[in-house]
């Protein structure tokens, strides 16, 4: 392989690493993952008697930090009258928009789908003619070695 078919395959290893890495990161865990999923009823006796320190709430998921440190989630109907109640104990909220769910490896394979199938056939398509070349090349004694 000469000096340009290194670099070919480094320049190929490292766009192939680089799409790794970005599936990843869209693949990913989600940052927001609740330690511990609490009752509704646990969370209205915590609430009531004044341990909750802070809450974020997104979409219905109301993630809640005790004044001790403890971490846990719990799903509510209607957050807008939970957020009230944390007002009134005297809790610290943040509220924010609903997370999106990143793309699933399925969704993520069908949309490359067509791309990996053009680079397989472009692949094929360049590497066989090069492949029946140098056979021929060979049967009529040439050699890529320099001797």
């Amino acid at each position: 392989m000469g000096k340009w078919g290194y670099f070919a395959a480094g320049l190929f290893s490292a766009f192939g690493l680089l799409m790794l890495v970005a599936l990843f990161n869209i693949v990913g865990p989600s940052p927001n993952i609740v330690q511990r999923q609490a009752s509704y009823s646990e969370f209205l006796g915590k609430l009531s008697d004044g341990s909750i320190a802070s809450a974020s709430i997104r979409g219905n998921l109301v993630m809640a930090t005790t004044k001790k440190g403890e971490k846990f989630g719990i799903l509510v109907f209607s957050p807008e009258r939970v957020a009230d109640k944390l007002v009134e104990k005297g809790a610290e909220v943040w509220v924010g928009p609903e997370d999106i769910a990143p793309p699933s490896l399925l969704g993520v394979l069908i949309n490359w789908f067509p791309f990996i199938v053009f680079v397989a056939a472009f692949w094929f398509a360049m590497g066989l003619p090069l492949y029946r070349m140098s056979a021929t090349l060979r049967q009529y004694g040439y050699s890529a070695k320099k001797e």
